[in-house]
């Protein structure tokens, strides 16, 4: 079973996304969305190395992304992870 980093009740994570590594599946990245003050929602991607069975203590560098949704994740052969979503700037929803 994998458990999600930071797992509380009643917290909303309606937006989740995995990605397991094609050439070591131990490696497996998750995504999820939650609900932060002053945000609509705030974007988190994690690591693990041992299949889900732990995670990294904080999100990956350049992960934690404010006032955006619909994340997903995806790994590449060759190891590389590659993230995409929705952010709102200003009253635009951009593509990144």
């Amino acid at each position: 079973m994998v458990q999600c980093p930071h797992s509380r009740p009643g917290t909303n994570r309606s937006t989740l996304s995995i990605a397991v590594d094609p050439s070591n599946s131990s490696t497996v990245y998750i995504g999820w969305r939650n609900a932060r003050a002053g945000d609509i929602y705030t974007l988190h991607v994690r690591r693990s190395t041992d299949r889900g069975a732990t995670w990294s203590k904080s999100d990956l560098p350049h992960t934690t992304i404010s006032n955006a949704t619909n994340i997903a994740l995806a790994v590449a052969n060759n190891g590389t992870a590659g993230l995409l979503y929705q952010q709102l700037s200003g009253n635009r929803w951009l593509h990144t």
